[in-house]
């Protein structure tokens, strides 16, 4: 992976598995992300349901919108490492800013974020408690 593929967002390119309906994408390339001393890189074959908005909020915020933001955000929940839910979240908003959204929006998806995340992310460490016990 070159600096430019990932620095300090490179493209996405992935797929819509067919019986989605375009909900979904799986990652054909690896995805990077770089801000700092912080490097994620999202790993071929992931897949991610791009931002969770619902679906009244369509017109103004679509899922697929900032995918970037989502395909890093959706894999950290996952596999945080160290990170905290907090600054999870805070690095969703910080790439919507990389790609230039507007700041209204920008605290919008994360309070929406803040208000709903915990559910999912609650989930997966549950599930690794199970796995870490199993």
């Amino acid at each position: 992976m070159t600096e430019q593929d990932h620095f300090p967002l490179g493209p996405v390119h992935g797929y819509f598995p067919p019986e989605d309906h375009g909900d979904h994408i799986i990652l054909s390339r690896d995805f990077a992300f770089v801000d700092g001393e912080l490097r994620v890189v999202v790993p071929v074959g992931f897949e991610s349901d791009f931002n969770s908005v619902p679906r009244p909020l369509w017109a103004w915020f679509p899922p697929w919108e900032y995918p970037e933001a989502a395909i890093i955000h959706d894999w950290l929940y996952q596999h945080p490492g160290d990170l905290q839910r907090q600054h999870v979240d805070a690095i969703h908003r910080r790439i919507m800013e990389i790609n230039g959204c507007r700041g209204s929006k920008r605290q919008a998806a994360y309070l929406g974020i803040r208000l709903g995340g915990w559910r999912p992310w609650g989930k997966y460490r549950k599930a690794e408690r199970l796995a870490a016990n199993a």
